[in-house]
């Protein structure tokens, strides 16, 4: 397993359905994993929006 599916496992076994995040190479592998375990990816263009939208 790579870091990202280990990631992407451990949300969905925290019950995350939905990712809020702002991009970056380093988030990438986490991003390609999001798919397979039924994640769904929002992209938000600054850290404090994301912050707040998974707040809510």
């Amino acid at each position: 397993m790579t870091g990202g599916q280990i990631v992407a496992e451990t949300l969905r076994e925290l019950g995350a359905d939905t990712i809020f995040s702002v991009s970056g190479n380093q988030i990438l592998s986490i991003y390609d994993a999001a798919a397979d375990f039924g994640l769904r990816l929002i992209h938000m263009r600054h850290e404090s929006a994301a912050a707040y939208a998974a707040a809510a």
